[in-house]
């Protein structure tokens, strides 16, 4: 089995309407403002925050543009053989190919699980399949180690530049593939921020819940709107981080001193997670005795339990829990539950896995019959009762998210 952690950290990602800034110039990046765009009627609410941060995938690798996803990153720095491809396989591994014989070992940490091995026989082509599963949460820009007719590494740019991706399927997936989750292939920040000032960016949520935007010096990039700045949950106090130490491979980080609101990530996994189901009926008794019944439909929901980090846990979560996640999450509005953060794809039950539907692609996940992945939701909680004992940690949450 993938993965194979029964407790997983998780996430609540409320939606995230840009539509206040349609129009407007937000940052500036290379000497460049960057303005969202003017949304059209019924447009501008993007389904979380991961899709207008980054819309689940990375840009192509046009010039000044680097890396690409995983496959465009390892054909832009083969230094032999003239086909390269990485993919995942149903098994949920990634598997590389090429039409020449090599061998791979890791650099870094093995993130892709590939270990060190050589390459088969595939059909027409050779390929090796990742011996471990990959590890979830950010890809950091790891290198592996390519040897056949001459060395190489990957997956960087031709600098060396360690830019990150949201997750591992993350970096497989190409924006603008047009697939079920390419909902904001050209209008995500990222997107906006690498066209119109046509240099390479990055932005992802980490794995404490922070907005992280990776740019290619400090001087680049500026806050034009402190409205939109405080929605991300930077401060302005922010100082980047150097990465790299050279200028061919310089690219500098901004991590957000604030969670970014419309954003949950408790310390500790959930302490209770079931289902309950609503038959929603029209239902009349006849005069001979039984019924007869009118399905409206059927209703399934996450009932929740988990405890908030709060003053004296790892991190203080209380008050951006009532003051910048609810009023983002109210009763009835849309939140993505994602059941072990770091894997971005949809749950998928495992009776829905057929001969058309893989048990895992760049989409789904069946792992635990559904039990992992992102479950899309609206919030069905009203009010929250936020009490502690003696110490202010670990206070309890309940609540109902109903499944789209």
């Amino acid at each position: 089995m993938p993965y194979n952690t029964p407790a997983p950290n998780f996430a609540l990602l409320a939606a995230f309407d840009a539509r206040d800034w349609a129009g407007v110039d937000v940052v500036s990046y290379n000497a460049t403002n960057i303005s969202l765009p003017s949304y059209a009627v019924g447009s501008g609410v993007y389904e979380d925050g991961l899709y207008f941060l980054n819309g689940r995938g990375v840009g192509d690798t046009a010039p000044g543009r680097a890396m690409g996803t995983f496959s465009e990153a390892l054909s832009s720095l083969a230094t032999f053989g003239s086909s390269w491809s990485v993919s995942l396989t149903s098994a949920d591994r990634i598997k590389i190919t090429s039409d020449v014989i090599f061998s791979v070992s890791p650099v870094d940490d093995d993130v892709l699980g590939l270990g060190t091995q050589t390459a088969v026989v595939d059909g027409a082509n050779y390929s090796v399949t990742a011996s471990a599963d990959w590890v979830r949460g950010i890809y950091a820009g790891q290198r592996y180690q390519f040897t056949g007719a001459s060395t190489f590494t990957a997956f960087r740019e031709q600098s060396n530049r360690s830019w990150p991706a949201q997750d591992v399927i993350s970096g497989l997936r190409t924006r603008g593939s047009a697939d079920l989750d390419d909902l904001s292939p050209t209008d995500c920040l990222e997107e906006l921020m690498r066209d119109q000032g046509l240099i390479e960016a990055r932005i992802i949520l980490n794995d404490q819940g922070h907005v992280e935007i990776w740019s290619m010096n400090s001087g680049a990039f500026a806050w034009l709107d402190t409205s939109f700045r405080d929605r991300l949950g930077f401060s302005g106090n922010e100082t980047p981080v150097a990465q790299g130490s050279t200028a061919s491979d310089y690219v500098e980080r901004l991590t957000a001193d604030y969670p970014m609101p419309g954003a949950v990530f408790p310390s500790r996994p959930y302490q209770n997670h079931h289902y309950t189901v609503d038959s929603v009926t029209e239902a009349r008794r006849k005069i001979g005795g039984g019924y007869t019944a009118n399905l409206i439909g059927t209703y399934t929901t996450s009932a929740l339990s988990f405890d908030l980090d709060a003053l004296l846990d790892q991190r203080d979560l209380y008050r951006h829990f009532t003051d910048a996640f609810v009023p983002y999450a109210p009763n009835g509005e849309r939140v993505n539950f994602y059941q072990g953060w770091g894997d971005s794809r949809r749950s998928l039950r495992s009776a829905l896995v057929t001969s058309s539907q893989a048990a895992y692609d760049l989409i789904y996940t069946s792992e635990d019959n559904g039990d992992q992945g992102r479950l899309r939701c609206s919030i069905v909680t009203a009010a929250y009762d936020l009490a502690f004992g003696n110490l202010k940690r670990r206070v309890p949450v309940q609540m109902r998210l109903e499944h789209l």
